[in-house]
Protein backbone atom coordinates (compact mmCIF):
# COMPACT_ATOMS: atom_id res chain seq x y z
CA UNK A 1 0.00 0.00 0.00
CA UNK A 2 1.47 3.31 -1.01
CA UNK A 3 1.51 6.31 1.30
CA UNK A 4 -1.33 8.19 -0.41
CA UNK A 5 -3.73 5.26 -0.13
CA UNK A 6 -2.75 4.78 3.51
CA UNK A 7 -3.52 8.42 4.28
CA UNK A 8 -6.92 8.16 2.55
CA UNK A 9 -7.74 5.02 4.54
CA UNK A 10 -6.81 6.69 7.81
CA UNK A 11 -8.98 9.69 6.92
CA UNK A 12 -12.00 7.47 6.22
CA UNK A 13 -11.54 5.61 9.50
CA UNK A 14 -11.12 8.88 11.40
CA UNK A 15 -14.30 10.46 10.02
CA UNK A 16 -16.24 7.25 10.59
CA UNK A 17 -15.13 7.20 14.19
CA UNK A 18 -16.10 10.84 14.66
CA UNK A 19 -19.48 10.23 13.08
CA UNK A 20 -20.11 7.28 15.35
CA UNK A 21 -19.11 9.27 18.41
CA UNK A 22 -21.36 12.14 17.44
CA UNK A 23 -24.23 9.77 16.86
CA UNK A 24 -23.75 8.23 20.28
CA UNK A 25 -23.61 11.69 21.85
CA UNK A 26 -26.82 12.65 20.08
CA UNK A 27 -28.55 9.53 21.35
CA UNK A 28 -27.33 10.18 24.87
CA UNK A 29 -28.39 13.78 24.51
CA UNK A 30 -31.85 12.72 23.32
CA UNK A 31 -32.12 10.31 26.21
CA UNK A 32 -31.16 13.11 28.54
CA UNK A 33 -33.72 15.38 26.91
CA UNK A 34 -36.39 12.74 27.11
CA UNK A 35 -35.56 12.12 30.74
CA UNK A 36 -35.64 15.84 31.50
CA UNK A 37 -38.90 16.36 29.60
CA UNK A 38 -40.46 13.42 31.39
CA UNK A 39 -39.39 14.81 34.74
CA UNK A 40 -40.86 18.18 33.86
CA UNK A 41 -44.03 16.50 32.65
CA UNK A 42 -44.28 14.52 35.86
CA UNK A 43 -43.60 17.63 37.90
CA UNK A 44 -46.24 19.50 35.93
CA UNK A 45 -48.65 16.64 36.43
CA UNK A 46 -48.00 16.75 40.16
CA UNK A 47 -48.53 20.49 40.20
CA UNK A 48 -51.72 20.09 38.21
CA UNK A 49 -52.84 17.38 40.60
CA UNK A 50 -52.11 19.64 43.56
CA UNK A 51 -53.99 22.45 41.87
CA UNK A 52 -56.92 20.12 41.31
CA UNK A 53 -56.86 19.02 44.93
CA UNK A 54 -56.63 22.61 46.12
CA UNK A 55 -59.39 23.65 43.74
CA UNK A 56 -61.57 20.81 44.99
CA UNK A 57 -60.91 21.75 48.60
CA UNK A 58 -61.66 25.38 47.88
CA UNK A 59 -64.79 24.47 45.97
CA UNK A 60 -66.13 22.20 48.69
CA UNK A 61 -64.90 23.78 51.92
CA UNK A 62 -67.93 25.90 52.76
CA UNK A 63 -70.22 22.97 51.92
CA UNK A 64 -68.11 20.70 54.12
CA UNK A 65 -68.36 23.16 57.00
CA UNK A 66 -72.10 23.51 56.56
CA UNK A 67 -72.52 19.74 56.45
CA UNK A 68 -70.48 19.33 59.63
CA UNK A 69 -72.55 22.07 61.27
CA UNK A 70 -75.88 20.52 60.31
CA UNK A 71 -74.74 17.26 61.90
CA UNK A 72 -73.36 18.91 65.04
CA UNK A 73 -74.75 19.72 68.46
CA UNK A 74 -74.32 23.42 67.67
CA UNK A 75 -76.91 23.47 64.92
CA UNK A 76 -80.24 25.21 65.44
CA UNK A 77 -81.52 24.63 61.90
CA UNK A 78 -84.64 22.46 61.95
CA UNK A 79 -84.16 19.86 59.24
CA UNK A 80 -84.51 16.12 58.76
CA UNK A 81 -82.62 15.98 55.47
CA UNK A 82 -79.11 17.38 55.40
CA UNK A 83 -78.57 16.93 51.67
CA UNK A 84 -81.76 18.76 50.73
CA UNK A 85 -80.80 21.55 53.12
CA UNK A 86 -77.36 21.84 51.56
CA UNK A 87 -79.06 22.18 48.18
CA UNK A 88 -80.84 25.28 49.47
CA UNK A 89 -77.65 27.11 50.39
CA UNK A 90 -76.99 30.41 48.68
CA UNK A 91 -73.31 29.92 47.85
CA UNK A 92 -71.75 33.35 47.50
CA UNK A 93 -68.23 32.02 46.82
CA UNK A 94 -66.11 28.94 47.47
CA UNK A 95 -65.77 30.04 51.09
CA UNK A 96 -69.06 31.81 51.88
CA UNK A 97 -72.60 30.44 51.89
CA UNK A 98 -75.86 31.40 53.60
CA UNK A 99 -79.13 29.71 54.42
CA UNK A 100 -82.48 31.45 54.73
CA UNK A 101 -84.76 30.35 57.57
CA UNK A 102 -88.31 30.99 58.67
CA UNK A 103 -89.41 32.02 62.16
CA UNK A 104 -89.04 28.45 63.42
CA UNK A 105 -85.58 27.99 61.92
CA UNK A 106 -86.79 25.75 59.12
CA UNK A 107 -85.03 26.24 55.77
CA UNK A 108 -87.11 28.24 53.34
CA UNK A 109 -87.83 26.74 49.94
CA UNK A 110 -88.53 29.46 47.42
CA UNK A 111 -91.06 28.58 44.74
CA UNK A 112 -90.64 30.05 41.29
CA UNK A 113 -93.72 32.05 40.38
CA UNK A 114 -94.63 33.82 37.17
CA UNK A 115 -94.41 37.57 36.82
CA UNK A 116 -98.16 37.61 36.26
CA UNK A 117 -98.92 36.03 39.61
CA UNK A 118 -101.93 37.90 41.05
CA UNK A 119 -101.35 36.78 44.63
CA UNK A 120 -100.94 39.62 47.09
CA UNK A 121 -97.45 40.29 48.40
CA UNK A 122 -97.05 39.77 52.11
CA UNK A 123 -94.19 40.28 54.54
CA UNK A 124 -92.57 37.12 55.83
CA UNK A 125 -90.31 37.13 58.85
CA UNK A 126 -87.05 35.41 57.99
CA UNK A 127 -83.54 34.90 59.31
CA UNK A 128 -80.25 34.00 57.64
CA UNK A 129 -77.26 32.01 58.80
CA UNK A 130 -73.82 32.52 57.25
CA UNK A 131 -70.62 30.54 57.27
CA UNK A 132 -67.43 32.17 55.98
CA UNK A 133 -64.23 30.10 55.86
CA UNK A 134 -60.61 31.25 56.09
CA UNK A 135 -57.52 28.96 55.74
CA UNK A 136 -55.27 28.88 58.81
CA UNK A 137 -51.50 28.96 58.33
CA UNK A 138 -51.02 25.97 60.61
CA UNK A 139 -53.71 23.90 58.93
CA UNK A 140 -57.45 23.70 59.14
CA UNK A 141 -59.94 26.49 58.63
CA UNK A 142 -61.36 29.30 60.71
CA UNK A 143 -65.11 29.40 60.11
CA UNK A 144 -67.14 32.45 61.09
CA UNK A 145 -70.81 31.85 61.84
CA UNK A 146 -73.30 34.68 61.79
CA UNK A 147 -77.02 34.50 62.52
CA UNK A 148 -79.12 37.49 61.53
CA UNK A 149 -82.65 37.27 62.86
CA UNK A 150 -83.24 40.99 62.99
CA UNK A 151 -87.01 40.57 62.71
CA UNK A 152 -87.08 39.23 66.25
CA UNK A 153 -84.05 41.03 67.60
CA UNK A 154 -81.32 38.41 67.40
CA UNK A 155 -77.90 38.88 65.80
CA UNK A 156 -75.33 36.34 66.93
CA UNK A 157 -71.70 35.73 65.99
CA UNK A 158 -69.40 32.77 66.72
CA UNK A 159 -66.00 31.43 65.66
CA UNK A 160 -65.41 27.78 64.77
CA UNK A 161 -62.39 25.77 63.78
CA UNK A 162 -62.82 23.13 61.10
CA UNK A 163 -60.14 20.46 60.82
CA UNK A 164 -60.17 16.76 59.90
CA UNK A 165 -63.91 16.96 59.22
CA UNK A 166 -64.57 18.15 62.79
CA UNK A 167 -66.20 21.50 63.58
CA UNK A 168 -65.47 22.96 67.03
CA UNK A 169 -66.77 26.22 68.42
CA UNK A 170 -63.94 28.28 69.85
CA UNK A 171 -63.90 30.08 73.20
CA UNK A 172 -62.75 33.68 73.47
CA UNK A 173 -61.64 33.71 69.84
CA UNK A 174 -63.59 36.70 68.57
CA UNK A 175 -62.17 39.39 66.30
CA UNK A 176 -61.34 42.62 68.19
CA UNK A 177 -64.85 44.07 68.09
CA UNK A 178 -65.44 47.57 69.40
CA UNK A 179 -67.51 47.47 72.58
CA UNK A 180 -70.36 49.49 71.10
CA UNK A 181 -71.07 46.65 68.63
CA UNK A 182 -71.85 44.21 71.43
CA UNK A 183 -75.12 43.70 73.29
CA UNK A 184 -73.85 42.94 76.79
CA UNK A 185 -77.21 41.95 78.22
CA UNK A 186 -79.10 39.83 75.70
CA UNK A 187 -82.32 38.51 77.18
CA UNK A 188 -83.83 35.63 75.28
CA UNK A 189 -85.34 33.12 77.63
CA UNK A 190 -85.81 30.69 74.76
CA UNK A 191 -82.21 30.98 73.51
CA UNK A 192 -79.66 28.61 75.02
CA UNK A 193 -76.83 30.60 73.46
CA UNK A 194 -77.39 33.48 75.89
CA UNK A 195 -75.46 31.70 78.62
CA UNK A 196 -72.48 31.42 76.24
CA UNK A 197 -72.48 35.11 75.40
CA UNK A 198 -69.03 36.62 75.84
CA UNK A 199 -67.23 33.28 75.66
CA UNK A 200 -68.40 31.20 72.68
CA UNK A 201 -70.87 33.63 71.09
CA UNK A 202 -71.46 37.36 71.05
CA UNK A 203 -74.69 39.21 70.42
CA UNK A 204 -74.57 42.31 68.27
CA UNK A 205 -76.65 45.38 69.02
CA UNK A 206 -79.71 45.61 66.80
CA UNK A 207 -78.36 48.52 64.78
CA UNK A 208 -75.12 46.64 64.11
CA UNK A 209 -74.83 44.20 61.22
CA UNK A 210 -72.28 42.61 58.95
CA UNK A 211 -71.77 44.28 55.58
CA UNK A 212 -70.21 41.30 53.86
CA UNK A 213 -67.81 38.36 54.08
CA UNK A 214 -64.94 38.20 51.59
CA UNK A 215 -61.89 36.03 50.87
CA UNK A 216 -59.54 37.87 53.21
CA UNK A 217 -61.76 40.05 55.40
CA UNK A 218 -65.24 40.88 56.58
CA UNK A 219 -66.81 44.14 57.65
CA UNK A 220 -69.54 45.35 59.98
CA UNK A 221 -71.39 48.61 60.38
CA UNK A 222 -73.24 50.43 63.13
CA UNK A 223 -76.45 52.08 61.99
CA UNK A 224 -75.44 51.84 58.35
CA UNK A 225 -72.65 54.35 58.93
CA UNK A 226 -68.93 53.81 58.29
CA UNK A 227 -67.82 50.21 57.90
CA UNK A 228 -65.23 48.61 60.17
CA UNK A 229 -63.00 46.11 58.35
CA UNK A 230 -61.41 43.04 59.93
CA UNK A 231 -58.55 41.56 57.89
CA UNK A 232 -57.56 37.91 58.12
CA UNK A 233 -53.82 37.34 58.64
CA UNK A 234 -53.70 33.56 58.56
CA UNK A 235 -54.15 33.19 62.32
CA UNK A 236 -57.07 35.44 63.11
CA UNK A 237 -58.54 38.86 62.40
CA UNK A 238 -57.01 42.28 62.82
CA UNK A 239 -59.01 45.49 62.85
CA UNK A 240 -58.03 47.72 59.96
CA UNK A 241 -57.37 51.24 61.22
Amino acid sequence: MNMSNFIILLSVLFFSACGGTNQNLNVEGNEANISTDTTVAIAMSKDDANDLVEAKVDEDIVLEVWKAYLKSEYCDVQTDNIESTLALLDKRSNTVAMLELDGSNHPIVREITSDNDDEEDYYEETAVEFFACYPLKNGGWLALWYYDGADWGRRVFAVYKYENNVLTRQKNAFPPFDSYFIDKNPSFDWDELVKLSGTEVVYFMQDCWTCGFYDDHFCISLGGMEETIYKFDGNGFVKEE
